[in-house]
């Protein structure tokens, strides 16, 4: 098998590269919140996804009070 000299890598080959490379990351981001979402669901007696401080009725950060 002959070696690739550095003239020998194309802009395909490091574009593929880099798509493996964020594939994987995305991966294990994905990998880490399903975790991290299953753990916080065991901890949290009637955890629901988007719940928690949306839940009061109010938005992170939002100044409006809730509607009554």
């Amino acid at each position: 098998m002959s070696e690739l000299r550095p003239g020998d890598i194309t802009d395909e080959m490091r574009q593929a590269v880099d798509t493996a490379r964020r594939q994987g990351l995305q991966k294990d981001l994905r990998t880490l919140a399903a975790t991290i979402r299953a753990d916080a669901e065991g901890r949290y007696d009637g955890a629901e996804p988007g719940g928690g401080l949306a839940s009061n009725g109010r938005c992170c950060g939002s100044r409006t009070p809730p509607a009554s």
